[in-house]
């Protein structure tokens, strides 16, 4: 399947979309991921083209955005306070950690949930053994997969910057130039 491909600066007021995790830290991250990329600037202004109502994240696009603060602090870390630096359990034990940079992260999560809603698919066995099976005969991570099913499932495009996408038969809404060739 070939995804249908929109450019971000196509996106309407209607359009009903689900945020992947790239697109989250380039909105919602810390200025790092907001500035230094060279399609960052184009998520930032996406924002003032959706409607509060037609925008949502779901739970592994979440899993990735903290998990991604979380390897990006602990890369600091581990240079500059660690005598362990390969063990990440020490770092989420640490008082760092615990003091300073779960808040962070809770406090760019929290601008997150309150500028978009909430969307994921029913998850039983049987869906996970087909999801299971997709993964084995396909190019997609595992989240990639479930990310797909649930834009299917709520009718949402995803809006990315990651050209894995681009086999899907979803739409996807991007600034990724590569992807929009």
């Amino acid at each position: 399947m070939i995804a249908v491909i929109k450019n971000i600066r196509d996106l309407q007021l209607s359009d009903r979309i689900l945020l992947d995790a790239n697109a989250c830290l380039f909105i919602f991250g810390p200025g790092k991921f907001r500035y230094d990329n060279i399609n960052s600037k184009n998520y930032v202004d996406a924002q003032d083209k959706w409607g509060t109502d037609n925008v949502y994240i779901c739970r592994p696009v979440l899993s990735e955005f903290i998990n991604r603060l979380i390897r990006d602090q602990w890369k600091i870390w581990k240079h500059d306070e660690n005598p362990h630096p390969n063990d990440p359990k020490t770092f989420r034990n640490s008082s760092t950690f615990k003091e300073r940079i779960s808040k962070e992260i809770a406090q760019y999560v929290e601008e997150m949930l309150n500028g978009v809603g909430c969307c994921d698919s029913d998850f039983d066995e049987s869906k996970a053994r087909g999801f299971l099976s997709e993964f084995i005969n396909c190019e997609l991570d595992f989240n990639d997969i479930i990310i797909e099913d649930i834009c299917r499932n709520n009718a949402l495009a995803l809006l990315t910057d990651d050209g894995d996408f681009k086999n899907c038969g979803i739409t996807i809404i991007t600034a990724n130039n590569a992807m929009l060739r």
